[in-house]
């Protein structure tokens, strides 16, 4: 992929986005809030919060780790999170 005038910036914000609305969808889904999930995940209640995304300018991306926590407790794959993520980037 190429990317001119920071593009890929633009792009790796999308992506964050598009990644953090996934676990949102998946908490909605799960009739739990992002708090919920995270608890019930295995982490910190605050884990999920939207005040803690952006940490000093810096977007923050959920761990791997973080990631495969929700999957589990979701009963989702890889697959259909990537699925999520694709239709929140206006991907089919």
């Amino acid at each position: 992929m190429r990317m001119q005038d920071g593009g890929m910036t633009e792009q790796l914000d999308w992506q964050n986005e598009a990644v953090w609305a996934a676990i949102d969808e998946i908490a909605a889904a799960s009739q739990m809030s992002a708090s919920r999930l995270a608890i019930v995940s295995g982490f910190d209640s605050t884990a999920f919060n939207k005040s803690k995304r952006v940490i000093r300018g810096q977007k923050r991306w959920p761990s791997m780790e973080v990631i495969a926590a929700v999957l589990r407790t979701a009963g989702m794959t890889y697959a259909e999170f990537g699925a999520l993520v694709d239709k929140r980037m206006g991907r089919r």
